[in-house]
């Protein structure tokens, strides 16, 4: 079983991984001074969790108002402004800095972590140390990493908390991993679709994440009384209601169907596709037996940028499905099905104005290219799955084999 510890990365073997680090941090450290010399490290999401929780420590409510942009309005639950308290304590700029190092901090946890899953789903770590992997992984998510970091979002910061509840999940510390997923549902509530691949062996997990769901949902009702605590929540339901008109999104399902055939409804084609890939989930949970648990977890993950209307950046979600991805190409050495592989991959990379030009750049984001490409991943790791030469059938299990 493999577990998740700091002091190893100074350890000989993994030298590799300081220098991947190292270099993360002079481009982070490198883009940051870039913006602030540019007057552009405006991180305006990050605007929008530092005053909406100023507001609410102040009294007021934090969903009425957008904060900065026609679009910053805070759209998570009431529970999480209590973890956006320390934000009040600094001022803006000082935020920013410790944002930026928080971000950059979990960007590496979740490498770390994926990184030394593979090596150990490969057999071989001590043999082979798969450094090229932490580099064609910056390239696959360096797009939306710089939006991230630009914008001063917080999805780093979710996916950190998911690898490390995963990786919990993976080597049967449970309570570890429900608390972790948890915290990551709340701040995400369409993540509860990471709790379907728990149904069939999991239960106890999934009650112990029901019962601190209904702590998170009576926190607010605690400090505020009963009455105000239900209101601060239909407030947060009508802010996400309204964020949702103002968000531009040319990847999700609904566009997409909306660009190619020009039928246009909001829900119908992510709740088409989601029930079929949920069909095939509990299919293959209680017959199959040919995707393990914890990989079926990253597929849901790497889905919701498709589902639900979203940000681009949500598109590094799809990280851990990545390496997932490496891991089964690397066991087949089907080059058809890499040169497959390097085409999505192209799609889901370089969606950049910066990269394409402008002309090219429009064309690529209203047809949906990045979206497509997600989706095709998705996809092809299935395929992989159930195509597995010599598959077994005991995928389920909890431990790294």
């Amino acid at each position: 079983m493999m577990s998740f510890h700091f002091r190893d990365l100074f350890k000989k073997d993994k030298r590799y991984f300081l220098y991947f680090a190292l270099f993360i941090l002079l481009f982070v450290g490198l883009m940051t001074f870039v913006e602030i010399r540019n007057g552009k490290f405006w991180t305006n999401d990050l605007f929008v969790y530092v005053n909406a929780s100023l507001d609410y420590f102040a009294g007021n409510t934090p969903y009425e108002k957008a904060y900065g942009l026609t679009s910053g309005l805070f759209k998570y639950p009431p529970t999480s402004i209590y973890m956006l308290w320390p934000m009040k304590m600094a001022g803006y700029f000082t935020i920013q800095l410790i944002h930026v190092l928080l971000s950059l901090l979990s960007f590496l946890i979740v490498m770390f972590v994926l990184h030394d899953n593979l090596k150990a789903s490969m057999g071989n770590a001590k043999e082979k140390n798969y450094a090229w992997l932490l580099w064609l992984s910056f390239v696959f998510v360096a797009i939306h990493l710089v939006r991230e970091f630009h914008m001063g979002n917080i999805n780093l910061q979710l996916l950190a908390l998911f690898a490390l509840g995963w990786n919990a999940l993976k080597t049967d510390r449970n309570n570890q991993a429900t608390i972790l997923l948890s915290i990551v549902i709340l701040f995400k509530p369409f993540m509860l679709l990471l709790i379907f691949p728990l149904f069939r062996s999991h239960w106890k997990v999934i009650m112990r994440m029901v019962f601190i769901g209904l702590l998170f949902f009576l926190f607010p009702l605690v400090f505020n009384g009963i009455s105000n605590g239900l209101n601060l929540w239909s407030e947060w339901f009508v802010a996400v209601l309204r964020h949702g008109d103002y968000q531009v999104n040319h990847d999700s399902l609904s566009s997409l169907m909306t660009f190619y055939t020009s039928f246009k409804n909001e829900w119908l084609p992510a709740l088409i596709f989601g029930s079929m890939v949920l069909l095939v989930l509990f299919l293959d949970l209680f017959k199959t037996h040919r995707i393990a648990i914890s990989d079926w977890m990253c597929v849901l993950l790497a889905l919701t940028p498709n589902l639900f209307k979203t940000d681009t950046q949500h598109f590094m979600f799809t990280l851990p499905l990545f390496f997932l991805l490496i891991e089964s190409l690397l066991k087949r050495r089907n080059t058809i099905l890499w040169i497959f592989f390097g085409l999505l991959m192209a799609g889901f990379s370089l969606n950049s104005n910066d990269l394409l030009g402008k002309k090219l750049g429009e064309a690529v984001t209203n047809s949906g290219i990045l979206g497509l490409a997600n989706l095709g991943l998705v996809i092809l790791f299935i395929f992989l799955k159930f195509n597995a030469i010599n598959q077994t059938k005991d995928t389920d299990e909890v431990v790294v084999a």
